[in-house]
Order: structure tokens, then C-alpha cells, then sequence
């Protein structure tokens, strides 16, 4: 297990003076390169032998709030390394008044042509690691156990929105930074609150899921839609996201289980009526 001091930046943090849950998703993406640089592996050195790692899968719990100053303590282990080509990394947030997040994620290893190294070869794809790579990573048995919470079903239809993905969204490797399509499905809940009258700032994390299938880049028109899937036993709506560019090429799909600061009585006010735009 590694172990590094961490503060979440002040821009992390809502009117509310509480963590967003995208920037939390940025604050585990920051320890686990700094795990990864602890072994002898910085971004640099990614970048120098053209290869590097795209998450596939993250399922995140949040087990609290936390305001900006709280001193943070993030905790890392790689629990597999398959074929030399995906790792499963757990990351907890730990700080004064104990655990305040914990996710499981799935890294997939690729080749990188960003700049046309390797002829025609696409931008970004699947390849096995080298030994040196594999071997600079120790697995650790165990897991956090992070699992979305059950819920009784209730569907019903939400709404969404479209744009067009700007040049600033994209990271080092070229496309859309994973926690942005967090942010997106989030800003799609807040939407439909601001039709209830609900002030967003309100809205409270309490697990997500999301699964890539394609990447966004600059340029894409980008489609997010969300419907409603239920409710937990404690009140906390799911909702059911998908991310789709150019009409109908699916690159995300997303759950997302969220309750009210003021009490989960509101916030289930949203299946009163309809607000798809």
C-alpha cells in the first residue's frame, strides 16, 4: 500500500463549501499518479516510450462531505495486473473524521500515436506492457469492497442536453479526461433540479459507476442523456446516464446515486411531473 498527503484544490469545491464529486474523481486521479511516478514511472516516462493508461471502468462510494482545508490522506494498491494489459486500482480518502471516499478503477494499458509516431496506426490502442512496466507494479491482495448501493426501481424519463466538447477538456493523451463525463452526468441532474426549483448546490454524491466505450474528442457533438432508475432504502435517487457523440456513437455509460444536504424528502420530489426538456 502507498500512502500521500493530499488537499483538495479551493476550485474543487461548490457555493456550498463542499467537494463536487468530479473533483473528488480528480483528487484520485492525481494519487494514482503519484503511486505511479513513487515506482519509477512519471508521466514523462509514459510519454517517452508512447504508451500510457486509459480508465475503462470506475465505481466510486462516498462515505461523506468534506469543506475545503480538510487535511486528506490518500491510500493506493494496485490489486491486479491481468495479461500485462489491465489494472485494477483501489484508492480511499482518508481524513480527520475518517473515511471520506473509496474507489475501485479499471486501467486499461495502450500504445500511444498521438503525434503520427507510428504511421496510420490510431491515436490510442490496446497493447500489452512491457515486463519492465509490469514488473514495477506489486499487487497487493484485498479490495475496498466498493459496490453501488440497491435501490427498489421506480423509472422515469429525465431530460439531457448537447453540446459541442471543447479543446480545454481534453487531458495529455488527447480526449476527454475521465472525471469530465462525471461532471456532465451531474450537471444533467442539476438541470432537472433547476426545473423542481431546487437549488443544485444542494446535491450530494453518494456513489457512481461509469463505463467507457469510445472517447470524446475535440470537436465531437456530444448527446447526455439521463432518465431515473430509483431509489435507495435511505431515499438517494439513481439515475441512469449514457454519453453518445454524433447522434448515435455510444461512449459512456454512467449511474449515478445522489441525495439533498437539506434531507432526501426533496430531492425525491423529482418524480413529480415530468421535466424532459
Amino acid at each position: 500500500m502507498q500512502e500521500f498527503r493530499f488537499n483538495l484544490p479551493r476550485y474543487a469545491f461548490s457555493a456550498r463549501n463542499a467537494a463536487r464529486a468530479g473533483d473528488i474523481w480528480r483528487g484520485f486521479q492525481e494519487v494514482a499518479t503519484s503511486a505511479s511516478e513513487a515506482v519509477g514511472w512519471p508521466p514523462s516516462r509514459y510519454q517517452a516510450d508512447n504508451v500510457g493508461f486509459v480508465v475503462r471502468s470506475m465505481t466510486t462510494v462516498h462515505h461523506r462531505e468534506t469543506a475545503h482545508g480538510e487535511a486528506l490522506i490518500g491510500q493506493t494498491w494496485v490489486r491486479e495486473f491481468r495479461r500485462g494489459m489491465m489494472i485494477t486500482r483501489e484508492i480511499q480518502f482518508r481524513g480527520e473524521a475518517g473515511p471520506l471516499a473509496s474507489t475501485v478503477q479499471e486501467w486499461v494499458h495502450v500504445r500511444t500515436n498521438l503525434h503520427g509516431e507510428d504511421g496510420d496506426q490510431p491515436p490510442l490502442r490496446v497493447a500489452r506492457a512491457s515486463s519492465v512496466l509490469v514488473n514495477s507494479f506489486t499487487t497487493v491482495p484485498g479490495t475496498l469492497g466498493v459496490t453501488l448501493p440497491e435501490f427498489a426501481p421506480l423509472p422515469g424519463p429525465m431530460g439531457g442536453f448537447e453540446f459541442d466538447c471543447w479543446q480545454t477538456w481534453t487531458d495529455p493523451l488527447g480526449h476527454v479526461n475521465h472525471p469530465v463525463y462525471l461532471d456532465w452526468c451531474d450537471e444533467s441532474v442539476a438541470r432537472g433540479l433547476r426545473k423542481l426549483h431546487i437549488d443544485p448546490d444542494l446535491l450530494v454524491p453518494v456513489a457512481e459507476q461509469v463505463h467507457w466505450k469510445l472517447p470524446v474528442l475535440p470537436g465531437d457533438r456530444v448527446s447526455v442523456q439521463s432518465e431515473k432508475l430509483g431509489t435507495t432504502a435511505s431515499g438517494a435517487v439513481v439515475f441512469a446516464h449514457s454519453v453518445r457523440k454524433q447522434g448515435d456513437l455510444l461512449c459512456a455509460t454512467a449511474t449515478t446515486v445522489r441525495t439533498l444536504a437539506t434531507g432526501p424528502e426533496r430531492l425525491l420530489g423529482i418524480w413529480r411531473g415530468s421535466v424532459v426538456e
